[in-house]
């Protein structure tokens, strides 16, 4: 997990015009760090400046160093009462204990909620990612709801369980308009909120996260997965003399092999390719939708695909494995597909993610650590990075003996 660390340093590179210097609190966590502003120093006190201690001189001012005590007080107590919690923040959020001056009574519900998505989320993922974007859909639901009710003004703290849980229920009352939601996509926006609370509460500025304690249904139904022998019908099918019915097939087929999503082989690249010393090719990258890495070794079927792919006149310079396609013209393709191969439900990219998952349990493979590394799962607890740690050779022998399952029931 590493330390946090403050320092305080003199920024005499930054001297303004009247001579006054900004003495900076440096916050270094996970070999990141970012800077605040603690206050200016006159050029006449400059002197005083113990560069070994880090602090004033005796002959100083004594607000100077008092100021600088309050704040390392103010940030040896976080990281004191969160140390358990440390692990799953970045640099840019324990700083902001600094940034907030006001009393939390006076924060906006509504205000604290933009500013974590912009000071937060956007500086962890792209605009355009699930995790902002399924945020600000959940956002501007709880929106209309303070307008419908005369709560826009309402305070972070003043929002608690008893007025979250009449949000909760608004969703499902069959007088919401324009149409009232069913219980899992209520659920589902409470899923959404809930981090934000949770660092609202981390922060101090509120006692507890309103949204545990709710009860809510996400559970999702079951969705289509192909076992193995409809995995086969599909593997068989010869679809050579239609270019786009190939393309797409083969896509399909790289879902289900490797569990990754449409955006995800779609943005695979040369460069993520890593070759071990065996031979063995290890993909190494990050999930589109929510940054988590992934690790998984190339088995032979997978590599026949990237080879056929490899060996398209468009491919010739471009740096990514796959063709580009969007998701809406593989999806068309695969409804003739899944036709032609008499799978009784409509295929999709998605599918195949679900498949694989399916698959590789059918194939033995139970150890969970493993299985949410090779399919880019955050882990549900902080304690699971520091226990169950993955190792090349986990990943190996799972993919042997996926390897194995898929000859054993694709070639007889």
């Amino acid at each position: 997990m590493g330390t946090a660390t403050l320092v305080f340093e003199l920024a005499v590179q930054r001297r303004s015009a009247n001579g006054s210097v900004p003495l900076k609190a440096r916050i270094i966590f996970k070999r990141k760090k970012v800077e605040r502003l603690v206050i200016r120093i006159p050029e006449d006190q400059l002197g005083n400046w113990d560069m070994i201690k880090s602090r004033f001189k005796p002959s100083a001012p004594p607000f100077y160093n008092k100021l600088l005590s309050d704040w390392q007080q103010k940030f040896d107590k976080f990281v004191s009462d969160n140390y358990f919690e440390l692990g799953k923040l970045e640099v840019e959020q324990i700083a902001e204990i600094f940034d907030i001056e006001a009393d939390p009574t006076d924060i906006f519900l509504l205000t604290y909620l933009t500013d974590y998505y912009e000071k937060v989320l956007l500086k962890q993922f792209d605009s355009a990612g699930g995790t902002p974007r399924n945020f600000k859909t959940a956002l501007t639901i709880l929106t209309k709801y303070l307008e419908s009710s005369a709560l826009k003004k309402i305070k972070l703290k003043e929002f608690d369980k008893t007025a979250f849980v009449k949000f909760h229920e608004s969703l499902t009352d069959r007088n919401r308009l324009p149409k009232p939601m069913k219980p899992n996509s209520a659920g589902s926006v409470v899923k959404k909120l809930r981090p934000a609370f949770n660092r609202a509460v981390l922060l101090k500025l509120i006692p507890e996260n309103p949204t545990y304690g709710t009860k809510i249904t996400t559970k999702n139904p079951q969705k289509p997965r192909l076992d193995i022998s409809e995995l086969k019908r599909i593997y068989l099918l010869d679809c050579s003399d239609n270019y786009s019915l190939n393309l797409a097939k083969n896509v399909f087929l790289l879902c289900c092999f490797t569990g990754f999503s449409i955006k995800d082989v779609m943005s695979l690249k040369k460069s993520m390719l890593l070759k071990r010393d065996n031979g063995e090719v290890l993909i190494r990258k990050r999930r589109e939708k929510s940054n988590e890495e992934v690790l998984i070794f190339l088995h032979k079927y997978s590599q026949a695909i990237l080879n056929e792919f490899a060996e398209l006149p468009e491919m010739s310079s471009a740096e990514n494995l796959l063709p580009k396609r969007v998701g809406e013209f593989i999806n068309r393709q695969l409804k003739i597909i899944g036709a032609k191969a008499n799978i009784p439900f409509n295929l999709s990219t998605n599918i195949g993610r679900h498949s694989f998952r399916q698959l590789i349990r059918e194939s033995g493979i139970r150890d969970m650590a493993t299985i949410k590394k090779m399919m880019g799962h955050a882990p549900p607890r902080d304690i699971d990075s520091v226990y169950d740690f993955v190792t090349s050779k986990d990943l190996f022998e799972a993919k042997t003996r996926f390897e194995s399952f898929l000859t054993e029931n694709l070639l007889q």
